[in-house]
C-alpha cells in the first residue's frame, strides 16, 4: 500500500468503528489541524472520544481489540 494512503484509509476504519458505536467523538491533532489551514504530515490519528466519568472502559476495551497500539503497556 502506498504510503500517503494509510493514513486516510486508517481515518475510514476508525470513523466507521466510532460511528458504527454511536460514540461521540472529536478529531484533534494534525490532521484536526489541516482543516483549520495549518496543513501538518501526521504519521497517526488523534482522536478524543466522549466517554464519561467512570466508563472509561467500556470504550477502552473495545477499542483496544479493534486497533493496534503504539505503546505497548499504555
Amino acid at each position: 500500500m502506498d504510503e500517503t494512503q494509510k493514513i486516510p484509509d486508517a481515518l475510514i476504519e476508525l470513523r466507521e468503528f466510532l460511528d458504527d458505536r454511536g460514540w461521540d467523538y472529536c478529531l484533534i491533532g494534525g490532521l484536526a489541524a489541516g482543516r483549520w489551514g495549518e496543513a501538518r504530515f501526521t504519521h497517526d490519528i488523534d482522536v478524543v472520544v466522549k466517554s464519561g466519568l467512570g466508563s472509561e472502559e467500556e470504550f477502552i476495551k473495545p477499542l483496544l481489540k479493534k486497533f493496534k497500539r503504539r505503546i505497548a503497556d499504555a
